[in-house]
């Protein structure tokens, strides 16, 4: 549930031999949402006769990832990636990312200079900041309202392992 890369950054390993080129490596950003329509897409239809029908796929939050998998060119499937969970959200476009904890100041990273994330570009980028807020908040005003909540020790916790000084998982761990 971590905004940051510890949490985010997770290799995709896929295997198809035949149908994905081997060694090729994907560079672009994928979520986990992409997983459901691209197995989908690469099973094909259930039944052969619906797909003369070309009934429309139902609507994922995620992408097909299949041709850009399959093309010698890398095809960007995201401008951005969004995540919200318990008192964070973060939004990632490129290179950078801003990450939104309640009632700290946004903090805004680059992580081709840093991936790390131990450098703050918010102050030098304000109006960047601006922007991406702005984008996280629309993005989720579209967003059903969380349905649970785990209680304001939960929520204390969450806003101290989301504080710039807990760098690493063990840290982090303390506040459950």
């Amino acid at each position: 549930g971590s905004k940051w890369e510890g949490g985010l950054r997770v290799p995709l390993i896929l295997r198809w031999p035949g149908q994905l080129p081997a060694g090729k490596r994907y560079p672009s950003m994928v979520s986990s949402l992409d997983l459901a329509p691209t197995l989908l897409a690469a099973a094909g239809p259930v039944h052969p006769e619906k797909k003369a029908r070309s009934e429309p796929m139902a609507a994922f939050d995620g992408v097909d990832l299949l041709a850009s998998l399959r093309s010698v060119q890398a095809t960007v499937p995201h401008n951005r990636l969004y995540w919200r969970r318990g008192v964070a959200a973060a939004l990632r476009e490129g290179p950078w990312k801003l990450v939104r904890v309640d009632t700290l100041e946004p903090q805004l990273m680059h992580l081709d200079r840093d991936a790390s994330e131990t450098t703050d570009f918010a102050a030098e980028e304000p109006a960047r900041v601006r922007r991406m807020l702005l984008a996280l908040v629309r993005w989720e005003s579209e967003l059903s309202a969380p349905r649970w909540t785990e209680g304001p020790t939960w929520a204390r916790n969450q806003l101290r392992k989301h504080s710039p000084d807990v760098v690493t998982r063990a840290e982090e761990k303390k506040f459950p």
